[in-house]
């Protein structure tokens, strides 16, 4: 029995570029083998040699004994490939694209691509335009499976799938491994590699660096070596991500984050001192991160430890905020003169403000008091008690907040109420990220939706500050201008609100204890720790 994969050093050259260097493999018939590598290894230009879609620099590449470059015509008609990037025809629907692929291999099973279609849970209706990254990923999947192929080239397949639809994945591999199928599977993602695969190649800048069996490669497996500090350490670049990893235990991450918070805005002083207005603006924005991780873990840290923390950093931000202030009225103002025409008058009110602004400065004394604390916070971090506590839990509390903050909103549009929703939408936006991870794919574009309502009404509020400032101004200063303003000022806010509320409405469109039990199902499926 011949091989179904065979290399004999096989190398690519991209001009001075080595993609492929020298490969010697063997992919028996019948065998799951995974390709494993990180992004720009040469696991993709691997696959493009072996269905003769590149020319070797060096070496061959056969299937079932035919060599796929001088003979890809015989060699494809056993073969069935899905591509890491789908490009397909955007004008076709679904169902068409599969005719139009059977009508190019020749050899599908009809049925059992019907059955794909609802195991992938795939609207084959859609025009392909319509559908999502992972939709049309599907598309590939059920057109590649269908054909029952002797050989599958798979470049990372599931490529924005949802963890339930990674379930389905293995199931169909195992079923065709159990029909007699070679599956040649690229992937950087272990657990798939582990769960699906007889053999393991391993590739690294371009070359094999290893090959076996799971249980033969298990001398690759990290060591644990434990290190305790005396202290906290400060946090590394990598580590203050602002996003809870699948990996880490929930309590570990949250600590994680807030010592990357931390660490961000002692960062900002020292690089900035020399520009106290560029520290300010960034370290602000560390603070209100950190006092919305708080406002998600308050349940399980307790009043006592939530109110002291909140209370230090909304007070250091509220100390941090004359100079930032300042420059928002200036630059809330300029945008509302750009759209409304008749706002003359008012060089006397930009003045005014510009002086203002130079005179909030952040003085060095304030900028040290702000470092103590900051520096103290971190060391309480360490004993905020958090077990127990779920992603999901943390949302729900926040998310219920901002459902009676809509409804309020919408029966009592002032400037109040409105500035209370923008809070918890922001909120709402930054905890969507902390647990983005649980399924990236779908809670990264609703995050983006909820920083789209902050923004909306963020907008909303800016232009209320503005307004309860020009009000306060002597008429002198204004030129006449001032009802002009304040009018303007409240048409803008009209169309901000009537653009925010639609958007809110499909936001908090969810009870709170289904969002919450929604968030923690999907931490699970995706193998999060608990």
């Amino acid at each position: 029995m011949c091989a179904a994969i065979q290399t004999y050093g096989l190398t690519k050259r991209y001009g001075e570029t080595l993609a492929l260097d020298s490969l010697d493999l063997t992919v028996r018939e019948g065998e799951v083998y995974g390709y494993l590598g990180p992004n720009g290894a040469g696991k993709t230009t691997t696959i493009r040699l072996l269905l003769g879609l590149h020319r070797a620099s060096e070496g061959r590449a056969e299937l079932f004994g035919i060599d796929a470059w001088k003979d890809p015509v015989t060699a494809h008609r056993r073969v069935a490939y899905v591509a890491g990037e789908p490009a397909l025809w955007p004008q076709m629907t679904a169902a068409e694209t599969f005719e139009f692929l059977m009508s190019l291999h020749g050899s599908v099973d009809v049925a059992y691509r019907n059955e794909l279609v609802e195991r992938f849970k795939l609207d084959a209706d859609k025009k392909v335009r319509a559908l999502s990254k992972g939709n049309r990923q599907k598309v590939q999947l059920v057109a590649a499976l269908a054909t029952r192929a002797d050989l599958l080239l798979l470049d990372e397949p599931t490529s924005g799938l949802d963890p339930l639809m990674e379930v389905a994945f293995r199931d169909t591999i195992h079923e065709a491994k159990e029909r007699g199928q070679t599956i040649f599977l690229s992937s950087h993602i272990l657990s798939e590699v582990d769960a699906l695969c007889d053999r393991v190649g391993i590739l690294r800048n371009a070359r094999l660096v290893d090959e076996g069996t799971l249980d033969e490669l298990c001398h690759l497996s990290a060591q644990t070596v434990e290190v305790t500090f005396a202290r906290q350490p400060p946090s590394d670049g990598a580590s203050r991500a602002y996003r809870l990893k699948v990996k880490e235990k929930p309590s570990a991450g949250v600590r994680r984050i807030a010592y990357g918070r931390i660490d961000d805005a002692l960062d900002q002083f020292g690089k900035h001192h020399d520009h106290p207005a560029d520290a300010v603006h960034e370290a602000r924005k560390d603070l209100k991160k950190l006092r919305s991780l708080l406002r998600m873990v308050s349940p399980a840290i307790g009043r006592q430890v939530y109110r002291r923390e909140n209370a230090r950093f909304r007070d250091l931000g509220r100390e941090l905020s004359g100079a930032r202030d300042a420059e928002v009225k200036l630059q809330t103002l300029a945008s509302l003169r750009q759209r409304s025409g008749n706002l003359d008058g008012l060089d006397g009110y930009v003045a005014a403000l510009e002086k203002e602004r130079t005179g909030a400065e952040v003085s060095g004394s304030t900028l040290a008091r702000a470092i103590s604390e900051l520096e103290e916070s971190r060391e309480c971090v360490a004993d905020w008690a958090l077990g127990g506590w779920t992603p999901g839990d943390g949302l729900l509390r926040g998310y219920r907040r901002g459902r009676k903050a809509l409804a309020k909103a919408r029966v009592d549009p002032s400037d109040a109420t409105v500035h209370e929703w923008r809070k918890r939408s922001k909120d709402l936006w930054y905890q969507l990220r902390i647990v983005s991870a649980a399924w990236p794919e779908v809670l990264e574009s609703v995050a983006d939706q909820a920083h789209k309502l902050s923004e909306l009404l963020g907008d909303h509020h800016d232009l209320a500050v503005l307004a309860e400032d020009a009000a306060g101004r002597p008429p002198s200063l204004m030129d006449g201008a001032q009802s002009r303003l304040i009018a303007a000022i409240r048409k803008r806010q009209k169309k901000l609100l009537a653009d925010a509320l639609p958007l809110g409405t499909r936001l908090y469109a969810e009870r709170p204890k289904a969002f919450g039990d929604r968030i923690d199902a999907y931490w699970r499926l995706k193998g999060g720790s608990r």
